[in-house]
Parts: C-alpha cells; structure tokens; sequence
C-alpha cells in the first residue's frame, strides 16, 4: 500500500522550527508546504534551505491554500496568545511548542478558545528521549505498586538573560524553561498530586535556591530543587526499589546497583537522536500518526494544562 503524502506547514523560523524542519525534510513522504513567521527573512532563510513551497505573511491564508495536513507551532511563547485565535481555529493537526502561554492563566485562555481541541498536542520533547522512555518502562516493570522517589534538579539563569530575553518571558520562566524539568514528575509519578510542601519561598531576579516536595495519590514523591541565578545542573534521579537511576545530562541514562558506588551507563540507541535535536524524530514521528489518525503517544492539552497547574501550585 502506497504511504499518503502529508503536506506540513510551519509556523515561525526560530532554532526551534528549523529542528522541526530538519526532521520533516528527511521524511520522503513529508512536503512542507508553507512558513510563516513575523521576520520574513528568517522564513525565507529556511525556504532556500530546506526548499520549502512557499513563505506566507498570513495564517488563515496558508491554511486555505497550502490544505496542510498538519502545522508546526514554533513561535516565541510571548507572542502565541496573539496568533493563537488564527491557529486553532482550523481542523488541521497542531504540534505546539511548549509552553502553551506563557503561565498558567494564559494557557487556560488559549484552550478554552480551541475549536479543535483534539486536533491539537505539545511538543515536550524531552517525553520521547530515549533515557526517557527507558525509565517509564523500567518503572512499568520494577516498581509494581511500590512507591517511587523521583528527584529533579532544575537550574534557571534570569539575570544572566536579562539582555536577551524579554522581561515578560523572564517573569514567568518557570513556565517558559522549568516546565522541560517539571514535566518529568507528571510522566514518571503514579496517581494525582495531593500536597505541595515548599522548603522555602522562590525569589524573583535573586540568587536562590528553592526547593519543594510534591506528594502523590500512590504514595510516590516528588522532589524539586531549583539553583536560581546561579550554577547548577539539570538532572533526574529515580529511585526504584534498591536501585538508582539518574538522567545526567537528560539524554542519557545511568544506573546504580544496591551496595554500589558506581554508575554505569545504559547503552541504548542514540542514533536518531545524534542525527538530530534529542527526542524530536521520535516527537515528529508520533505527529505523523496524528495526521494519519492512528493511535500516537503526543500529550494532548490536557497534559498542557496538567503540567502548567503543577508548575502555578509550586511556584504559586
């Protein structure tokens, strides 16, 4: 049976959309039929590079005329409450950019003016990283109905940004960056979340350390660390039964035994994610099955709004 031609088009022309289009362009099956994006020659750039059809100066008129399948969303979050209406009012399939809004109270604004809700999904890479999924499935088969302690260590930079990144942006970081390390406790921890015990209060453009634990429906635990302004890692420990996992950096994975001092590393295959940004081929791969109407393991807004409601009840 001859595979459907997808038609995709793309929405902005940052770092982000161009791993995006990397990744569409290697797919035989793929045309990207279209690019918008506020900086035309930006757009332009990755219109020669990767021989897109053709660059468009308006959403509702590339969704009409390219009949794209399906769209990529990856535009500065500061800007996709105002282009969000245009977006989301069409039925084509939407990979979204994390975060859906720039807080909490944006996103639930930008879902509840989706027309088609089940049209559209995040793209939260860091879900589909091999380390990743070789975790889920290790606590699928270790941890039964024991509890599990899952520490994630988070580090964020404001006053290092401050001449780059726009105050708003900056104002509301733990959604615009922390939300790559927050979400880990939303796939990796059982059942629902029944307490926030913060350590200590975060403070805002100050050096700080800030800390909380996150209590489950089935007994896991959450713990967050969060170096503020100051150097520190991004990093996640599992503790499962008598052994320690630990994602350092994110895309890989160590383990260490009981009565063992020693990490050792997983060997997995990397390949596609040394080819290109870590766990995007597997992310576009997962849209591709969204276009097709088949069953696919994108986050959906429900998921959005889950991971901005943890992020506003830690840092609230």
């Amino acid at each position: 049976m001859a595979i459907k031609k997808l038609k995709i088009a793309v929405i902005g022309a940052g770092p982000m959309a161009e791993e995006h289009i990397k990744v569409l362009s290697s797919i035989k099956y793929i045309q990207i039929v279209g690019i918008f994006n506020r900086t035309i020659s930006k757009a332009m750039y990755l219109k020669k590079k990767y021989k897109i059809k053709k660059i468009y100066t308006d959403i509702d008129i590339m969704y009409h005329d390219s009949n794209a399948d399906g769209v990529v969303v990856a535009i500065a979050v500061d800007v996709l409450m105002k282009y969000s209406k245009q977006i989301f009012k069409h039925p084509w399939n939407c990979l979204v950019e994390k975060p859906l809004g720039i807080n909490y109270k944006e996103c639930k604004k930008i879902v509840k003016n989706c027309k088609f809700k089940n049209k559209i999904n995040l793209a939260l890479n860091r879900r589909f990283y091999v380390s990743t999924k070789y975790l889920l499935k290790t606590i699928k088969n270790k941890s039964k109905k024991k509890p599990i302690i899952i520490e994630v260590d988070d580090q964020q930079d404001q006053i290092l940004l401050k001449t780059k990144v726009n105050t708003r942006i900056l104002n509301n970081y733990m959604f615009a960056n922390s939300i790559h390390l927050i979400d880990f406790f939303n796939i990796l921890c059982r059942g629902n979340v029944i307490n926030i015990k913060k350590i200590n209060k975060w403070k805002n453009f100050q050096k700080n350390i800030f800390c909380c634990y996150i209590y489950f429906s089935s007994g896991d635990i959450g713990i967050y660390k969060a170096v503020w302004n100051m150097p520190g890692p991004w990093s996640v420990k599992a503790y499962i039964n008598d052994q320690v996992f630990q994602m350092k950096p994110l895309e890989k994975i160590h383990i260490r035994n009981n009565m063992s001092r020693k990490d050792k590393e997983v060997k997995l295959d990397y390949s596609d994610d040394l080819k290109f940004k870590p766990g995007v081929k597997s992310l576009i791969n997962n849209f591709v099955k969204s276009c097709n109407k088949q069953n696919h393991s994108l986050p959906n807004l429900k998921d959005s709004i889950k991971v901005m409601k943890l992020i506003y009840n830690i840092y609230k």
